[in-house]
């Protein structure tokens, strides 16, 4: 049976308080003594006539876990900081806009958010006042408004079922799904997993990727701006992978939102894309029968090289603002369901909700796997677009920025593409050679019927709904 040491009460709780206490401690690199025996589970074993209690200390706190603790310590820190409130008069709107909304005026002008994921915290916190009257995430200032941004309340900084979230992230870690490519003082580049969301979704959303980032990073040892925890500056799909920029210090969140705001992040993402896509021909169908709304110049390499080696600029309105991404084709594989895979690598230049995905499908060119956009690229329902198992073919495999406090440096960096884009390439690749040879292409030419048959329905559907 389990016992507890004779000089401590027989609770979980003070257990707790005291691993939370040592991992404070050994991070701050103190020596913590005990004025009393620390807590023990005991088990006792008969050995002939006598018995004889084994004790066995509690397990050393993980690294994650220690992590977590740190995170909270500098939380609880800054929350006995008692900052005052901050007001702030709207003088003029940026780009001339006649009004703006607060969550993101409140992320430019405060230095205390910095960010509008901040501001819509800061909002859904009732922190935010407009004219002395609690403003909502949808309220708009206008010049002359008077904006307040009321201190944090001290349980805004208490973390929520902590042991669930050490597990999730420690989850995460031992199968090498969530990695750190670069951390310092300011910010981190971490490798996010797909099927799981950049930040909360929803009112009753699961875990996501920034209940994991305390337990992975560390908080800033000599900053004394730093965030309460590690934030997201910009988002991935849940169905996305890659490379994903994390802020650590108010400062570094309000300087990499501008820079994600002014264009000077640079992302590059991989795509397999169902159908052949070749540069030249796509800009003379577009020449003959433009696409709707989508406008569509093909860069050809100046030293006459491969053509489908030049990129590709797509420019189109996605809810009212102007959304411009570049492709670039690699390589075209032989499929037998798909006909052809094209594996490009594309470039936002602006940030839209699901602007890659909609692009490529406006092209007629859906993402491998993509279920939600396959019927807008021309796929019919029921047609292939990939497993189900495989997961959305899109990574973000390279980000490059610059550095918040270090002025003229830049960071770069890159990630290999996942496994699964070359198994499904080279897989696609020996199942055509296989139809070629064995059964004469039959499969590729009922395929093929298939394909034409479904796109005329689409196409006479999309027609039927206009």
């Amino acid at each position: 049976r389990s016992l507890s040491s004779s000089s401590w009460p027989a609770s979980r709780t003070a257990m707790k308080v005291v691993q939370l206490v040592a991992s404070l401690a050994a991070v701050g690199g103190l020596r913590l003594e005990f004025a009393r025996p620390p807590p023990c589970r005991a088990r006792v074993v008969a050995v002939g006539d006598e018995v004889t209690p084994i004790t066995t200390p509690l397990p050393v706190p993980s690294e994650i876990a220690a992590r977590f603790a740190s995170w909270q310590g500098a939380a609880f820190a800054a929350s006995e900081r008692q900052p005052q409130m901050v007001t702030v008069q709207v003088t003029s709107m940026r780009d001339n806009e006649p009004s703006r909304r607060i969550t993101k005026f409140a992320g430019e002008a405060f230095e205390d958010l910095g960010s509008t994921t901040q501001g819509i915290r800061a909002a859904k916190s009732g922190r935010l006042l407009v004219d002395g009257e609690p403003a909502n995430m949808n309220r708009h200032v206008k010049p002359g408004d008077v904006v307040e941004l009321l201190p944090r309340a001290e349980d805004s900084v208490a973390v929520v079922d902590i042991d669930r979230q050490i597990k999730f992230t420690e989850g995460l870690c031992q199968c090498g799904a969530l990695t750190v490519e670069y951390e310092d003082e300011q910010l981190a580049v971490v490798n996010k997993p797909a099927g799981i969301h950049t930040t909360p979704y929803g009112r009753h959303s699961g875990l996501s990727l920034e209940h994991a980032l305390p337990g992975v990073l560390s908080p800033p040892a000599t900053a004394t701006d730093a965030l309460v925890r590690p934030t997201a500056v910009h988002r991935l799909d849940a169905r996305v992978a890659g490379l994903l920029v994390v802020a650590k210090t108010r400062q570094s969140a309000a300087f990499l939102a501008a820079a994600f705001r002014e264009r000077r992040v640079q992302k590059r993402y991989r795509a397999l894309l169902l159908g052949r896509l070749d540069a030249v021909e796509l800009l003379r169908l577009q020449s003959h029968n433009p696409i709707e709304g989508v406008d569509v110049v093909a860069e050809v390499d100046e030293e006459g090289g491969d053509p489908n080696q030049g990129e590709v600029r797509i420019t189109s309105s996605m809810a009212g603002k102007r959304a411009v991404t570049l492709l670039s084709v690699r390589e075209c594989t032989p499929h037998v369901q798909a006909g052809w895979l094209t594996s490009v690598d594309v470039k936002p230049l602006t940030g839209r909700r699901h602007q890659l995905r909609k692009h490529c499908a406006d092209l007629g060119f859906p993402i491998c796997g993509d279920d939600l956009y396959a019927a807008a690229g021309g796929i019919a329902d029921g047609g292939f677009i990939g497993k189900k198992s495989t997961g959305l073919f899109l990574q973000s495999v390279e980000v490059r920025l610059p550095h918040p406090t270090e002025a003229g440096r830049w960071l770069s960096f890159e990630t290999p593409e996942a496994a699964k884009f070359n198994r499904v390439c080279e897989r696609g690749r020996m199942g055509w050679e296989f139809d070629q040879q064995e059964q004469g292409g039959e499969a590729s030419r009922a395929a093929e019927v298939e394909r034409q048959a479904a796109a005329a329905r689409v196409q006479e559907a999309l027609r039927a709904s206009q």
